[in-house]
């Protein structure tokens, strides 16, 4: 399966000097806007989490690896340093 832009096929599609009236009549039109259509995968990252000792951990980027200066009670959204979403293990 390969997921499309079907904006730029239409576009591509779509003959020169062709109003719009008369382009969203032509049958390629129509099929191109009826096609299916999916979601794509979601990735989902999560925090790793280090242990530091006295009750403490670190936080860990899944992704990229990148170490917080936050401990897992203060958790961000996003990765401060390549932007992925994460999540904890809770969230899934």
């Amino acid at each position: 399966m390969r997921v499309i832009d079907a904006d730029a096929l239409l576009e591509s599609m779509r003959p020169k000097g062709l109003e719009d009236e008369a382009w969203t009549e032509c049958t390629t039109y129509k099929m191109i806007q009826a096609a299916p259509t999916i979601e794509p995968p979601k990735e989902i990252w999560r925090w790793l989490s280090v242990p530091l000792g006295g009750g403490q951990s670190q936080l860990i980027c899944q992704k990229c690896y990148y170490e917080t200066k936050r401990y897992a009670n203060m958790r961000y959204n996003y990765c401060p340093n390549c932007g992925v979403k994460l999540i904890n293990g809770k969230d899934v």
